[in-house]
This record gives structure tokens, sequence and C-alpha cells, in this order.
């Protein structure tokens, strides 16, 4: 994808950079992704992000869950803020992402219980 191209050759680009460099491009190409959505192509990006992380056929189970929940969670995010209409920046989508990672999903240990 053209957005990762654009972030790899940054020398700045810190990790956590990824995403609101992937909200941007998709803000600014709005017309493209707002076609793919509903012409119900969306997993064309999912594919994409899948292929970014390294999600291949020879990972363990594990590893392939945990990079399938990541890829196709923010996908998820993506979809959801295209059919709202993009109405937060990329800055603030990025911020609303990296609260859940740091608040919800650190807590998902209180919600759950096995037995």
């Amino acid at each position: 994808m053209k957005w990762t191209n654009e972030l790899e050759s940054d020398p700045n680009a810190k990790p956590w950079d990824v995403f609101e460099s992937l909200f941007r491009h998709i803000k600014n190409h709005r017309t493209f992704y707002e076609v793919l959505h509903k012409t119900g192509k969306d997993s064309i990006l999912r594919t994409s992000l899948r292929e970014k992380i390294g999600m291949t056929g020879k990972l363990s189970s594990e590893e392939a869950y945990d990079k399938v929940f990541f890829a196709d969670g923010i996908s998820g995010w993506i979809e959801e803020w295209i059919e709202r209409g993009m109405q937060e920046t990329p800055v603030e989508l990025s911020t609303a992402l990296y609260h859940y990672f740091n608040e919800v999903l650190s807590n998902l240990g209180k919600i759950f219980t096995y037995g």
C-alpha cells in the first residue's frame, strides 16, 4: 500500500505513527475507500493489513490468532469510521485507538472469568 511506503520512508517515524499515517492516508483518499466500503469490498483493506503484519500459513495457531485479531480489529475501526462519515480526524482516531489498547484491553482480565 502507498501509505506504508510513505511511513517507511520517514526516518523519524515511530511504531505508533503507523495508525495515524494509515488513517490520514484513508481520509486523503476518502472517495476511494468509501466506494470500497459501499460496494462491500472492505476485505481488500483487511487482506492488505493482514499481509503487512506478516499473516502467513506458517505461523503457529497462537501467532495467527493474535495477528488476525489485531488486523481485523483495525480494519473494523476503519470500516466503522467510514460508515460514520469519517467525522474524527486521523489524530483523534489514532488517539482513541491508543486509549483503547492501553485502557480497555489491559482490563480484559477483569471482564472475563474462566471456570
